[in-house]
């Protein structure tokens, strides 16, 4: 994260502007309070990800920040105008100087698994970097050229140094790795979280509540007809109910 860190800070003065990705179903705990620092004095804009599996009537956005859905192609043109809206002063700058405008040079930051090797394939309508539901994929800094007028320097996902503090929330949402948090700790913050928040979710997909935990995981194995010796596998419910989670099968969540 470190080294991660220094990259970015170096690169900082080869762009116009940052952009920054953030789980819009957990905007709040999927942001780097590090990224405030970066370009402190260039623009910033805020792009909430995976909108699409967001309660987003939580949400509240301001002039610079924009929710995004790459399965929607209106969705991305508004990104665009948003981008090259915020350039504009910039470019009418360089028009009365006589200055032929050059392409607009955006930093992508945010931290792992957020969306960013998803959001420059959907830009650029065809897979040019790979993409998996797990963190840590993106290693290296690496330009991007989208459409001659507009590129893109995709960096390395960053964790906050106290991300331990949200990491049941960023392990639902896939930022960090499921499995290196305990399972039925994991699982029952889920649970009660669904419970609480989006009980309809919860039985439109598995069936109805019951009186404990134990029991709704149970309904859960049965639902998947996970067999396991003819015994109830909670370990294989957990992790589908966990993995459903994940893939936005129980519907649009928020975990601010």
């Amino acid at each position: 994260m470190k080294k991660a860190s220094n990259k970015l800070l170096e690169a900082i003065k080869l762009v116009d502007l940052v952009i920054e990705l953030v789980d819009a179903r957990s905007p709040n705990k999927t942001t780097n309070p590090f990224f405030k620092t970066v370009g402190i004095n260039k623009p910033h804009l805020m792009v909430l990800m995976k909108s699409d599996l967001a309660d987003i009537s939580k949400i509240k956005l301001d002039d610079n920040s924009i929710l995004v859905n790459i399965k929607d192609q209106k969705s991305l043109n508004a990104l665009v105008d948003k981008i090259t809206t915020m350039m504009a002063s910039k470019r009418e700058k360089e028009i009365k100087r006589g200055i032929k405008p050059l392409p607009i040079k955006a930093m992508i930051i945010g931290i792992p698994n957020v969306g960013k090797s998803s959001l420059i394939n959907a830009l650029m309508h065809k897979k040019i970097t790979k993409v998996e539901n797990k963190p840590g994929l993106t290693k290296n800094n690496r330009w991007i050229n989208v459409n001659n007028k507009f590129y893109l320097l995709d960096t390395p996902g960053i964790l906050p140094t106290d991300y331990l503090e949200s990491n049941y929330v960023l392990a639902l949402i896939g930022a960090i790795k499921v499995d290196i948090l305990p399972i039925i700790e994991l699982s029952e913050f889920a649970y009660f979280y669904i419970v609480k928040h989006y009980p309809k979710l919860f039985i439109n997909r598995y069936g109805a509540i019951k009186s404990n935990s134990l029991e709704s995981f149970k309904a859960i194995n049965d639902k998947y007809q996970i067999k396991n010796d003819k015994s109830i596998n909670y370990e294989r419910a957990r992790s589908l109910f966990l993995k459903d989670i994940r893939d936005g099968k129980l519907g649009k969540l928020y975990f601010d």
